[in-house]
């Protein structure tokens, strides 16, 4: 097995309760773990995470803070697990109940574990 990366960049504007991303096509394999990065660190106020397929929710809005790595552990546990399917799309929904009082730009970094041989 191997392990491969997919990255997301984000930008979520001021003024607005966030945005939803149609990320593109992961590469196939097992999406592992993933987290979140926001250089400077995350806005004061909730934003909320949501990960879907073709409408089904794969993890319900959880805070931004939920998604960042922790400390200890490999490198792959101090992420969220995730355990999807690669070779797909898959839709990210950022919201916040209140319009966001600072620009919120980042990184949501997905860990796939591919067989050897596979394509990117």
């Amino acid at each position: 097995m191997k392990t491969n990366y997919h990255i997301v960049d984000f930008i979520l504007a001021t003024g607005t309760n966030g945005d939803t991303i149609d990320t593109d096509r992961f590469p196939g394999g097992k999406i592992l773990a993933a987290s979140v990065c926001v250089p400077g660190g995350l806005p004061s106020q909730i934003v909320n995470l949501t990960m879907s397929d073709s409408g089904r929710k794969l993890f319900q809005g959880s805070n931004l803070k939920d998604w960042e790595q922790r400390q200890g552990g490999d490198y792959i546990s101090s992420m969220k697990p995730i355990g999807a399917d690669g070779g797909k799309n898959y839709v990210l929904d950022f919201s916040s109940r209140k319009p966001l009082t600072s620009d919120v730009e980042g990184q949501v970094v997905f860990v796939i574990e591919q067989p050897q041989g596979t394509a990117c």
